[in-house]
Parts: structure tokens; C-alpha cells; sequence
């Protein structure tokens, strides 16, 4: 026998085998469906965040300016003043998130 005759010899067995033994697939079915959540975000939770961000990157910065005019010296007075900055930023925006979430809830009542 010589090389060309065994390999299409194993060929044509090999697709006889893959031909037979392969059986068809099915696509998985889900068993159940997920259930829709209940819980959800405030509205207007995105605004409260990015006024969070704006605020306390402005305070740390604040912070940074006053920290470098003022405080020469080191030994954390620099970082002590930025770290004012961001409690302010976010001071402030606590503050007026909780207002405005107060004002919703007495509108809802």
C-alpha cells in the first residue's frame, strides 16, 4: 500500500466515523426566566454624583493653593489644608442632596 492510497484510506474513515457519531446539537433552553428587581437608585443619583466629584476635586485643589501660599513649613500642614478642601466638597454636596431629598419626600406625602 503505498502513502496516498493509506492516507485517503484514513480520511474516508475518519469521515465515516465524525459522520456517524456526530449527533446534532441543541441550542440550551433556560429553565426559568430571571425575576424583574425591585430595588432601584434614586432618581437622580447620577447628578449627585458627579456634583460630588466636581466639588471635592475643586476643595482639594482650593486646598492645594491655600496650603502652598500659606504653609510653608512641612509636617502634613500642607495636607492637612487639602484634606479641608475635600471635607468641604463633600459637605457641601451632602448638604444640598439631603435637602433636595427631603423636598421630594414631603411632595411625595
Amino acid at each position: 500500500m503505498t502513502d496516498e492510497s493509506s492516507a485517503s484510506a484514513s480520511a474516508s474513515a475518519l469521515e465515516t466515523a465524525t459522520a456517524t457519531t456526530s449527533a446534532p446539537t441543541k441550542a440550551p433552553v433556560p429553565s426559568t426566566t430571571t425575576p424583574a428587581s425591585t430595588w432601584a437608585l434614586p432618581v437622580g443619583i447620577e447628578d449627585d454624583i458627579e456634583q460630588a466629584l466636581v466639588k471635592t476635586t475643586i476643595g482639594a485643589l482650593a486646598g492645594g493653593v491655600v496650603g502652598l501660599m500659606l504653609f510653608k513649613g512641612g509636617k502634613g500642614t500642607r495636607a492637612a489644608s487639602i484634606a479641608t478642601g475635600i471635607g468641604a466638597g463633600l459637605g457641601s454636596t451632602w448638604e444640598r442632596v439631603k435637602f433636595r431629598y427631603t423636598e421630594q419626600q414631603e411632595q411625595q406625602q
